[in-house]
């Protein structure tokens, strides 16, 4: 598939952006966004007529979204610029610990009890799930992060 965007050229990069909160600030929006050179960040928009009014016109950190950023460039230093993306959709099977699995993984040689008792628990409740820091220990199982993958 093909994905035709547009961006703003400066030094022979795109502009990327980044973004601020603005919590604190009262009557503005919550998040001030900001061209900038940031490579992380693609600043990409779907209209030409959108991306030359950014270059010309810098709104204010009160109102800037991402549809229309705060410029700190001067405007003869961007260019308009079409940027052509090829994305290849490819569905992929992953397959996760199950429950039973990652309590093993996490208690069984360390906390043999804890182990018996959460796999009594799931039989209880069904629905016991685990968090970010099990995500971390399956990312150090799993070094490659797709060695249980297949295409």
């Amino acid at each position: 598939m093909k994905q035709v965007k547009y961006g703003l050229l400066y030094k022979g990069k795109i502009c990327g952006y980044t973004i601020q909160s603005n919590s604190e600030g009262r009557d503005c929006c919550d998040n001030q966004y900001e061209l900038d050179e940031t490579e992380t960040n693609e600043w990409l928009v779907d209209s030409k007529i959108q991306a030359e009014w950014v270059r010309n016109y810098s709104t204010k950190w009160y109102n800037a979204g991402y549809d229309t950023p705060t410029n700190p460039y001067d405007k003869e230093d961007l260019q308009v610029v079409e940027v052509i993306k090829i994305v290849s959709i490819i569905p992929i099977v992953v397959k996760l610990p199950t429950f039973e699995e990652m309590a093993k993984i996490k208690y069984y040689e360390k906390e043999r009890e804890h182990y018996d008792y959460i796999l009594q628990e799931k039989e209880k409740h069904k629905e016991l799930h685990f968090n970010l820091y099990d995500y971390q220990q399956v990312l150090e199982v799993n070094k490659d992060g797709n060695r249980n993958s297949k295409r």
